[in-house]
Formats: C-alpha cells, sequence, structure tokens
C-alpha cells in the first residue's frame, strides 16, 4: 500500500510517533482523521490507522477497494476493538494493547 518513494518518509514520521509514545507509556495508537490519515500513510482512505510502539502498523480500511498490501486489513465497520478477540473474522489482523492513545490525545512534541 505504502509507495517505495514515501517509505523513508513514513518511517521518520512513525518512529517519532512511537518514540512520543513510549515516553508516554502507550502501546500503540489509532488514527481516524482523514488529514492525520493522509499525514501518517501517505493516501486517502475511510478507515484506520494502527500503529503500535512496537511491531508492523495496519491499515484497517473501510473503502475504497483495491488497496492492498502488507497488514492492509478490509473492514465493514469499526471493529477494531474486537481485533484481538480469538474468533474475530480478521485473524490475520489481531492487534493487542493495554494502553491506547487515542487521536485527540495531548502527546508532547518529540525532540
Amino acid at each position: 500500500m505504502i509507495s517505495e518513494e514515501l517509505k523513508n518518509d513514513l518511517k521518520i514520521k512513525w518512529d517519532r510517533m512511537r518514540d512520543g509514545m513510549a515516553k508516554m507509556d502507550m502501546d500503540a495508537c489509532l488514527l481516524t482523521v482523514d488529514v492525520n490519515l493522509y499525514y501518517t500513510t501517505g493516501q486517502i482512505y475511510s478507515g484506520y490507522f494502527y500503529l503500535p510502539v512496537d511491531g508492523e502498523p495496519w491499515f484497517l480500511i473501510k473503502r475504497p477497494n483495491g488497496l492492498s498490501g502488507h497488514q492492509v486489513e478490509y473492514i465493514r465497520k469499526p471493529e477494531v476493538p474486537s481485533l484481538n478477540m480469538p474468533n474475530t473474522p480478521h485473524s490475520s489482523c489481531r492487534p493487542s494493547f493495554a494502553k491506547l492513545s487515542k487521536e485527540n490525545s495531548k502527546v508532547p512534541p518529540s525532540d
């Protein structure tokens, strides 16, 4: 889903976000707002971006259809809380977290 040209730029952004989450003792963040999705993924889509402090991010997409790639999961509705449940229909996508940073949380800027 991520173009080769954007991979380095997005890795820098994700690492800065992860540093901020680690300082706040967060396990992950979940982004839902279009402008934040575009900033963190380089794509415009309806859905969610899940970024754990450790591990690979997930792209949870409602639409448009046709986006594909590593760690891309299509969802019909906000089923994110059930993703870590044992019998979820999204068996390949099971992020788990104890402390999730909400998008509107105030995260201090990274150094």
